[in-house]
C-alpha cells in the first residue's frame, strides 16, 4: 500500500471527516474522472462505498453548512441519475443516464 493509502486509511480510522474533491485548478484536471478515482482510492484504503460517497456529498455540505437533499416541487436541484448502483461498484459512478442541473436536464 502507498504511502498516500497508509495516511488516508489512518485518518479514516481516527474517525477523522474526510471530503472527496480539490480546489486545484491544475490545467491538466479531468474533475470528473479524478474525483471518482480518488473515491475509489478511498474504497481501497478500507472504506466502505457508503462512507466513501459520504466524502463528496453529505460530508462536504456538514462542513460547509450547504444545504442540500431536497427533492421536491420549486427545488433547483443539481443530480445524477446513474445506470447502476455505486453502493455496489464506485466505478458505477461513471455510467450516467441523466444530469440535472438547477433543475434542468442537461
Amino acid at each position: 500500500m502507498s504511502e498516500i493509502k497508509k495516511s488516508i486509511k489512518k485518518v479514516h480510522e481516527a474517525g477523522i471527516t474526510l471530503l472527496a474533491g480539490t480546489d486545484n485548478g491544475n490545467f491538466d484536471l479531468n474533475w470528473g474522472d479524478d474525483l471518482i478515482n480518488e473515491l475509489i482510492i478511498y474504497s481501497q484504503c478500507g472504506m466502505s462505498n457508503v462512507e466513501v460517497l459520504k466524502t463528496a456529498t453529505g460530508n462536504p455540505s456538514k462542513a460547509w453548512r450547504i444545504p442540500v437533499g431536497l427533492l421536491q416541487v420549486g427545488s433547483k436541484a443539481n443530480m445524477l441519475l446513474l445506470n447502476g448502483n455505486p453502493d455496489e461498484n464506485l466505478e458505477k459512478l461513471r455510467d450516467i443516464n441523466t444530469i440535472w442541473k438547477k433543475g434542468m436536464v442537461e
